[in-house]
């Protein structure tokens, strides 16, 4: 077999095995521009790693791109990665993994969220009585 078909079949069984085994964002939440995304654990044995990547806009054309290499998580069987502090605005979210060789997968399915950090109103019509 040439080289070039067994990487893309490598390649190509990488993707398959992350969109089977990922479901992004069991748990999303924007409190004070906060967010949280989670998603299921590659089972690949030469996983290197994940990149999430954050968009303000739909169709993702130039993504933020944050690279979080295994060493880097906390918990490789329950990956993760926090947003702080995002202002206002409607974010799109998505995650690859990438393995030793950097051959990276297809994105997961994506996820947004709006964020409005605003007060509620005045009250009004404060009165003794």
């Amino acid at each position: 077999m040439k080289d070039s078909k067994k990487l893309w079949i490598m390649s190509f069984l990488l993707s398959m095995a992350f969109v089977l085994a990922v479901i992004l964002l069991c748990y999303v939440n924007a409190k004070a521009g906060e967010v949280k995304l989670t998603w299921d654990p590659n089972s690949e044995s030469d996983l290197a790693g994940y990149k999430v990547q954050q968009s303000t806009d739909n169709a993702m054309v130039s993504p933020t791109v944050i690279d979080l290499p295994l060493a880097t998580l906390a918990d490789v069987s329950a990956p993760q990665f926090n947003y702080l502090s995002l202002p206002d605005g409607t974010y799109y979210f998505t995650v690859t993994a990438y393995d030793n060789a950097d051959n990276e997968s297809g994105p997961s399915n994506k996820v947004s969220i709006s964020i409005n950090q605003d007060p509620p109103g005045n009250p009004t019509n404060l009165r003794v009585e």
